[in-house]
């Protein structure tokens, strides 16, 4: 082999080992499609889980009523049967029975509790989580879209063209935001799982629609600009933000700059004429022109970042409620398992039964009247109903410790000899049903604060309507097209 035959072979060696380091091949690039395709089955069951889980969080209230019923219908109709004896036989001690009844009572609950979950799960998404906080969602993106296409791009359909760099450079930054929030809102359209059944997926992003609206204040005509500010001022006149004057102030002086009115005053744009402390000249420069913008912008934030702030609390009390209601209920459960593992005859657990029907059904009818009489013009992401489904538990177990209480009290006032087990103390006696109702109305005193607390964020919601309609008060209507 000659020299320039060796060195030939040495660089053909080179060259494939180059190739084969850095060029794909059949062997690579089916490793890397099978990297791809595992990372997209990795994320897919992620989704998938998250769907479950959202859908298990929808169907909370459901188990606790389910393995009660479920548990005392067990105990009840099995109480009196071979059954029974021959359980109790079987296990050796006088629980096994009430064991028995609880397991059956337990598996039925999760299987029926999976199943309806199951089911549940194509309204977890945000198309079908809340109806209307999604169509006004669409309704808003497609408004911004347009916004965007006319004012953010050098063609015939932009209506007003920089007139110098650092119009420019601001238009391209305000553009890029609201491009980029534009995007995010579509991606968050198609989203399933527990931020839309929390309620906490819609207002991200109504946050991000109004980001994308202050941003496009600052590019699009003045017109545009002043009718904006009209709808802004009369949401600031009556409303509940602890620095509404200075903002009025603000925006009215950013008005009359954009008027630019040959009397320094703007004409009938907005309430109350100001005086604008810069001259006609002054008010033209293309630098007041932008800070005036500015100051809409910042204007509009405050109003927005406002009532999200409203919108957000009413969201975390709806939370907070729901899953306090879910601990009570799981709490009597519990209180129901121990009851049965004491083997109590089972007319004892039908009596306790009644009693928290009654405290619960009085407390329900009294919540019921109160609820009917509420203002419903404010969407409230489904706190009323959660409140009335937490009120039963109260009721309920108020009842039951009411008719303890009175049946203790009378036994020793009386100082008899009536045994303070609970077969003696939950007796069938009518006086013992009226104050479980009475007990059953008590905890009614608790919720009228929730009541009280959700009312006001009602209110802060109102004083920053532009107008009274019913439509202006709905969730999606916060962010200035009120």
């Amino acid at each position: 082999m000659t020299e320039q035959q060796a060195a030939g072979e040495v660089a053909a060696k080179t060259l494939r080992r180059v190739q084969s380091r850095w060029m794909p091949t059949e062997e690579n690039n089916g490793t890397e499609k099978s990297g791809t395709e595992n990372s997209k089955r990795d994320a897919h069951r992620l989704k998938d889980t998250n769907v479950c889980l959202a859908a298990l969080r929808a169907t909370l209230p459901l188990p606790p009523i389910l393995a009660i019923v479920v548990t005392v219908l067990a105990y009840v109709l099995l109480g009196e049967t071979g059954i029974s004896a021959k359980i109790k036989e079987i296990g050796g001690y006088a629980g096994t029975f009430g064991a028995v009844t609880v397991t059956l009572g337990f598996v039925a609950t999760v299987f029926v509790w999976l199943v309806v979950a199951h089911f549940i799960r194509p309204y977890t998404a945000a198309h079908s989580a809340n109806h209307l906080n999604y169509n006004l969602l669409c309704e808003h993106l497609d408004l911004l879209k347009s916004q965007i296409r006319h004012s953010c791009h050098d063609s015939p359909e932009s209506l007003e063209q920089p007139t110098n760099t650092v119009d420019r450079i601001i238009r391209n930054k305000a553009c890029g935001i609201a491009s980029q929030q534009c995007k995010k809102i579509d991606e968050g359209l198609k989203g399933k799982g527990m931020p839309w059944v929390t309620g906490r997926g819609y207002i991200e992003l109504w946050h991000r629609v109004h980001r994308a609206e202050e941003a496009l204040i600052k590019v699009e005509p003045h017109a545009e600009a002043l009718a904006g500010a009209m709808r802004d001022e009369s949401r600031l006149l009556h409303s509940n933000i602890h620095n509404k004057d200075m903002l009025l102030k603000r925006l009215r002086c950013a008005v009359a700059i954009l008027d630019n009115s040959a009397t320094g005053e703007y004409l009938n744009y907005l309430a109350k004429p100001v005086k604008c402390p810069l001259s006609k000249e002054e008010r033209a420069m293309p630098e007041n022109r932008l800070k005036a913008l500015t100051i809409l912008s910042v204007t509009r934030y405050e109003i927005n970042n406002f009532r999200d702030n409203v919108w957000e609390g009413i969201i975390n009390a709806r939370n907070r409620l729901a899953g306090t209601s879910a601990v009570l209920g799981f709490t009597t459960y519990s209180l129901l398992v121990l009851a049965l593992f004491m083997n109590v005859p089972y007319y004892t657990i039908v009596w306790v039964a009644v009693y928290f029907l009654v405290g619960a059904l009085a407390g329900l009818f009294t919540r019921s009247q109160a609820e009917w009489t509420t203002d419903t013009a404010v969407d409230d992401f489904g706190l009323s109903t959660t409140r009335l489904l937490h009120v039963h538990w109260l009721s309920g177990l108020a009842a039951v410790g009411g008719v303890l209480i009175t049946s203790l009290a009378d036994t020793l006032v009386a100082n008899s000899e009536r045994s303070s087990e609970l077969t003696a103390i939950f007796g069938s006696t009518p006086f013992l049903l009226m104050v479980a109702a009475v007990f059953g109305l008590t905890p009614d005193l608790l919720i009228r604060r929730l009541v009280q607390q959700a009312d006001q964020y009602k209110e802060d919601l109102r004083s920053t309507q532009s107008s009274q309609s019913t439509k202006a008060s709905q969730p999606g209507m916060q962010g200035g097209q009120a």
